[in-house]
């Protein structure tokens, strides 16, 4: 499953946001993304992720169907250098 997600990536999701893999630890997706201009507000950026993810995900009928198999979501976003910036972890009771 996992292969066929990362098939067609690195792929541009907007105009500063680069989808680079999709992972898979135990019951968890992790999808890592590179955030590819400068970020000036750091706390800004994350809670812009956590509320955009989460909606995200949460109106996504197969995501939360995943919830169903004990599935969660994570999402990681690093600088171009890979330092991590902010990280949106994304389950059942996220949704609720």
């Amino acid at each position: 499953m996992v292969e066929e997600l990362n098939k067609d990536l690195p792929r541009q999701l907007d105009e500063i946001t680069r989808m680079d893999q999709i992972s898979k630890s135990s019951f968890t997706y992790v999808y890592h993304n590179t955030t590819t201009e400068p970020v000036r507000d750091p706390l800004e950026l994350q809670e812009r992720l956590t509320r955009n993810v989460t909606g995200s995900v949460c109106g996504m009928e197969v995501m939360r169907a995943g919830f169903n198999d004990g599935l969660s979501y994570r999402y990681i976003y690093s600088d171009i250098d890979e330092n991590v910036l902010a990280e949106v972890f994304v389950t059942k009771t996220s949704c609720d």
